[in-house]
């Protein structure tokens, strides 16, 4: 699976009924997530690259605008009309993915004979029998069931061992006289865990580029060494701390949208946990400032309030609030422009 989506994506391995269906169902949502915004991220470039348009917006360019219409999305099935409407779309000479392996997967994922299909359906149903709440009479054959199908699913997604996963934080140029125009990225790996161990931050050899990417990101790429070739993720995937200022990544998958407000929720939990907020600042937004992390803050509900600004007492607190650090600026501007581009030309 590569060593961040290992890391961060394949539950660990223990035998039912100690591995609850959620975390199976957490696994298989996230892992379909993740690879629904792979493909999303490379139909976005190429569409901006060959200019393609379309009459209607996609319904698979559709983002969830609550956790309820997230905790029932089908990303299986929005990877497969998004594979099939990019298959079509650059005719006659074909679409080039950047990850073909992953069209690979969704040839397998929609053939009803193959075993990943089968088992996608077979965890989809468990996914949302699980997110209904519903019991299940014999736990342990559920979870074996529920095993083995998760097992087939990370078996097809191997692929992913031959990509690399980096986070970019800045980019500086490197213009001596007589010498070929470098990049200094910095960048580290995503599944980084102490941070003593970003030597890659630290070697300036190593992050010297004759090639750069989108800074402030995370980005795909086949070689770490070579970024001629490489995939920013970003707004989809996003490393918080990259806005944040701080060492570590701290790694968040795009939840939904909600009162112009965009949500992300942790990988360092589950998905049910997550994006309950159940534990700190599991579930983030586009609102929330750098002080709110500071302060241990993820509640920025008392802003909207209109009545708590009447008090005398608290008005001189109002040039604080207003001169808070607001730090997720760029991925608003970034999703505007998302949906922008999917957004059917229309003339005045």
């Amino acid at each position: 699976m590569g060593d961040w989506c290992t890391d961060r994506f394949v539950a660990p391995k223990t035998t039912c009924p100690t591995r609850p269906i959620g975390a199976a169902s957490s696994t298989y949502f996230c892992s379909s997530q993740l690879l629904y915004f792979i493909l999303l991220a490379d139909c976005w470039e190429q569409k901006t690259r060959k200019h393609w348009t379309f009459e209607a917006t996609p319904s698979f360019a559709e983002l969830p605008r609550s956790a309820t219409e997230l905790k029932h999305t089908n990303f299986c099935a929005r990877l497969l009309a998004l594979y099939h409407w990019m298959s079509q779309t650059d005719l006659p000479q074909g679409v080039s993915f950047f990850a073909p392996e992953l069209a690979e997967y969704c040839v397998h994922l929609a053939d009803p004979d193959h075993r990943l299909f089968k088992a996608c359906q077979d965890l989809q149903q468990l996914s949302e029998q699980h997110a209904a709440g519903n019991k299940f009479s014999d736990w342990t054959t559920v979870c074996e069931r529920a095993e083995k199908a998760l097992t087939y699913v990370l078996s097809e997604m191997a692929f992913l061992a031959a990509y690399h996963f980096l986070t970019v934080r800045n980019i500086f140029l490197e213009n001596a006289h007589t010498k070929p125009l470098e990049y200094d990225l910095e960048m580290g790996k995503l599944n980084t865990l102490a941070a003593s161990s970003l030597g890659i931050y630290q070697d300036a050899s190593y992050r010297r580029k004759s090639n750069y990417t989108n800074s402030k990101s995370i980005v795909l790429t086949p070689s770490e060494r070579d970024l001629q070739f490489a995939l920013p993720l970003t707004p989809f995937l996003i490393d918080a701390n990259t806005f944040l200022g701080e060492p570590l990544p701290y790694l968040f998958l795009f939840a939904y949208v909600e009162d112009d407000r965009y949500y992300y929720y942790s990988v360092n939990h589950d998905f049910y946990t997550a994006i309950e907020g159940g534990k700190g600042f599991d579930l983030i937004h586009t609102g929330l400032s750098k002080e709110d992390f500071m302060e241990g803050n993820n509640d920025s509900s008392m802003e909207e309030e209109d009545n708590w600004m009447d008090d005398d007492f608290l008005i001189a607190d109002h040039s604080t609030l207003a001169a808070k650090t607001r730090i997720f600026t760029l991925l608003e501007e970034q999703h505007v422009r998302f949906r922008s581009d999917f957004t059917p030309y229309s003339k005045p």
